[in-house]
């Protein structure tokens, strides 16, 4: 390599600052980020680099083929590993299919399979109207998620989404899909 900053060894050090991230859970570094820990140096080599936006941007037409140049909320460049964009344009495409997607009919009385799993309503007036209220959201929760193709069941912990969940599984229509139950088992 003729230069400290050869494209090559940009690549290199590009992927390896990728590689760094997804250690902390990041799929993409800005290019920002990128330059300023190149900067900065490390313990494995010495020297700091003198890297800019303009020498990135040349790497990225030259050889940055393992890296795919995205765009950041506010429109500045950031860079992500290729299996990573693979990935996010796969998870995409099958979001937005099941997004269009005709939604499930499944009739089902989930308040009775509800009550069913949960037993008996308390006894204290105050306590009964709040559980009835509590048996109602989870019934539309779980209509929901039934019947969407595409679902996110969120709430804090000891609010049923597990409960509802089994319950789910166990409903005929939803019993051939081993995919989907194998999860919960």
């Amino acid at each position: 390599m003729k230069t400290a900053v050869d494209s090559r060894r940009l690549r290199a050090l590009c992927i390896r600052e990728l590689e760094r991230a997804t250690n902390l859970g990041h799929t993409l570094l800005s290019r920002e980020s990128i330059i300023t820990n190149l900067r900065k140096g490390d313990a494995e080599r010495e020297e700091s680099l003198n890297v800019t936006g303009d020498l990135l941007a040349v790497a990225e037409e030259v050889s940055l083929t393992r890296c795919k140049v995205v765009e950041m909320a506010d429109g500045s460049p950031a860079y992500q590993l290729g299996r990573y964009a693979s990935a996010g344009d796969l998870v995409r495409s099958t979001v937005l299919k099941r997004f269009d997607a005709e939604r499930h009919q499944i009739e089902a009385d989930w308040s009775a399979l509800i009550a069913n799993k949960l037993g008996a309503l308390p006894i204290d007036d105050d306590e009964r109207v709040r559980e009835e209220q509590a048996c109602t959201e989870k019934a539309a929760a779980l209509k929901e998620v039934a019947e969407s193709r595409l679902s996110v069941l969120i709430g804090p912990a000891g609010t049923g989404k597990t409960t509802l969940l089994s319950i789910l599984c166990r409903h005929t229509n939803i019993t051939d899909q081993e995919w989907f139950c194998s999860l919960l088992r």
